[in-house]
């Protein structure tokens, strides 16, 4: 399988290493995708004055692209403008991740010709969803260009059902990516800029949810330091049965607010999971969130784990073997000079006794001298 467009790899890999603060500084910025009754919008690459609702059109400062929009709940039309003749690409998926899992908008105009591919985020890899076994949903697609820069109008269905694109709910908030080529009509050449933001689908005012969701969450695993556990929510109607399709937030509560973990799809069973990994000891409050849909209201969760202090052990267990065997060594000698001085001293001493009661030997030449006379004697 080949990957297309090279440069948005490279695009987003050179945007990530801008350091978490300045996406973050991106991302604050939010678009709104604004509700209306009907979608009057001509695709034919070129803007209207009255085309977009005013509160759909969004200007992103880092790269000077912009983004124009509507959507009546079910699909959405979009104008995307570069300020560049090459091409231009805009991603949907989760908040503060680079492309990975994003469905991604990416084409050219060239020649009065209008490519548009409809491309899945792969890690900082990307392919076109065919590729993958999956669809094209493009609905229509026009661009025009200019020495200004250029625009391409599309039309896109908010779910697809595609499991190669990013299911976008109203009321709901998401990632927003931006890049473009200056001059390159193609997709691989590296982007000139890129950069990261967020999107809000509005949903139909007039249509109130009602309905009562349930949310349950619990941890499964042994809490300790450095250990894993998993966050395991199950999402039910108000009739008890398992509701889906949905997204489950994730989050910490902290001293200074929530901090998202990560969002994660309600699989058909009601289910999400997130394993989770304790850095330190002691109590950790999460938080599950359901934001609710046309339907039903948003229900939390929360659960309190106590992580445990994870056991330590002994330094000199810690040791390896050649310091191990090095301090066995040392001791095994201190032992064997120690018991070698008390045998001296043992011997030392019995020598000593044995000279006091006159059995042990006299040394020296009277020694010698006694000893004669006295076999002498014993021989008389």
């Amino acid at each position: 399988m080949k990957f297309a467009g090279l440069g948005l790899v490279v695009a987003l890999a050179l945007l990530l290493s801008a350091g978490p603060a300045s996406i973050r500084a991106e991302a604050e910025e939010t678009a709104l995708f604004p509700f209306v009754e009907s979608l009057s919008v001509t695709v034919d690459g070129v803007v209207g004055g009255t085309e977009y609702p005013a509160a759909g059109v969004f200007v992103d400062v880092r790269t000077g692209m912009v983004i124009r929009a509507a959507q009546d709940g079910i699909d959405m039309a979009v104008a995307l403008t570069s300020p560049g003749t090459g091409w231009l690409s805009v991603g949907f998926g989760r908040p503060g991740v680079v492309m990975d899992g994003d469905n991604i908008l990416m084409g050219f105009v060239s020649g009065g010709t209008t490519v548009l591919t409809d491309q899945f985020g792969l890690g900082l890899e990307h392919a076109v969803d065919e590729s993958l076994g999956g669809r094209d949903n493009v609905l229509a697609a026009a661009g025009t260009e200019s020495g200004a820069g250029t625009t391409i109008e599309f039309r896109f269905p908010l779910d697809t059902g595609d499991p190669y694109d990013y299911r976008l709910q109203p009321g709901r908030t998401y990632g927003l990516m931006f890049a473009y080529a200056a001059t390159a009509d193609d997709l691989v050449t590296m982007h000139t800029s890129a950069s990261l933001a967020l999107v809000t689908i509005e949903p139909d005012p007039s249509r109130i949810p009602t309905r009562i969701a349930s949310l349950a969450l619990e941890a499964v695993g042994t809490p300790v330091e450095g250990g894993a556990i998993s966050l395991n929510v199950l999402l039910t109607g108000d009739d008890g049965l398992p509701y889906a399709p949905a997204q489950i937030g994730f989050y910490v509560n902290s001293s200074v607010g929530l901090g998202l973990l990560d969002f994660v799809d309600v699989d058909p069973n009601g289910t999400a999971s997130l394993n989770y990994t304790f850095l330190t000891s002691g109590p950790v409050p999460f938080v599950a969130r359901f934001d609710g849909d046309l339907d039903y209201l948003p229900a939390n969760a929360t659960l309190t784990v106590v992580a445990e202090l994870a056991p330590r052990e002994s330094p000199f267990l810690a040791l390896d073997f050649a310091a191990r065997f090095l301090v066995f060594t040392v001791l095994a000698s201190v032992v064997i000079v120690y018991l070698f001085a008390i045998g001296q001293v043992g011997l030392v001493w019995r020598l000593g006794r044995r000279a006091a009661d006159g059995k042990g030997p006299r040394g020296g030449v009277s020694g010698a001298r006694d000893d004669v006379a006295d076999r002498k004697e014993g021989q008389h």
